[in-house]
């Protein structure tokens, strides 16, 4: 069994929220946004440079930006969506709508140095990044025998990107400078693997911090 795993790494279309689109990027969240007529655009070119990727299950998070750009992936791949809650972005509460550049370093710090506080009208960081790591484990182990696709939000490829770049171990360290980085494009697709066994090992070891606290 592979210890690595493979897959297609995508970030949904532009939505009117999206510097892509309107030129200022503010915090999108749970707002559950449709693709604007230029993230329609991307997501159509982008799902004609999938067409022959093999691609046979794409996994989405359950907001319509994300389901929209999952649909026109699978319209050309013929592939079976499924959607995860578990995929939605960071719920940054009393932030959504705010420019992104202007509260980056709040949002930082809620990260970094108080995961555990809620951000108000939200969720605390340390919610978000179990939610997201545990599905991406759980998305990534059960799909490693088949050509998939997911398809994610800014701040879910950035806290991925993270736990990566920070060695990919059990203790569920983040590169901080990664998690900060504008992440990539939207409608943008990249090849990306991850070590599923360690990611797995990652999701059991905070899940029994858990109990025990």
């Amino acid at each position: 069994m592979a210890k690595r795993v493979e897959f297609y790494l995508c970030r949904h279309g532009a939505t009117r929220q999206n510097a892509e689109d309107s030129g200022t990027d503010r915090i999108r969240g749970w707002m559950d946004l449709p693709l604007s007529d230029i993230g329609r655009k991307e997501v159509k070119r982008l799902a004609f440079k999938l067409e022959d990727s093999g691609i046979k299950h794409i996994i989405s998070s359950d907001m319509l930006r994300a389901k929209q750009t999952a649909d026109a992936i699978a319209a050309t791949t013929g592939a079976k969506v499924s959607h995860e809650r578990g995929l939605r972005p960071w719920d940054l509460g009393k932030f959504t709508g705010m420019e992104s550049s202007k509260i980056a370093d709040q949002i930082l710090s809620y990260a970094k140095n108080k995961p555990d506080a809620v951000v108000p009208q939200g969720e605390s960081f340390e919610t978000f990044s179990h939610r997201c790591l545990s599905t991406l484990a759980r998305v990534i182990d059960a799909n490693r025998n088949t050509t998939f696709c997911i398809v994610t939000h800014h701040r879910v490829e950035r806290l991925l990107k993270g736990w990566v770049d920070a060695g990919e171990k059990p203790s569920w360290d983040i590169n901080w400078a990664t998690f900060n980085k504008h992440g990539e494009r939207t409608a943008s697709c990249e090849t990306f693997d991850v070590d599923a066994e360690m990611l797995m090992k990652a999701v059991a070891a905070e899940e029994k911090t858990r109990k025990v606290a």
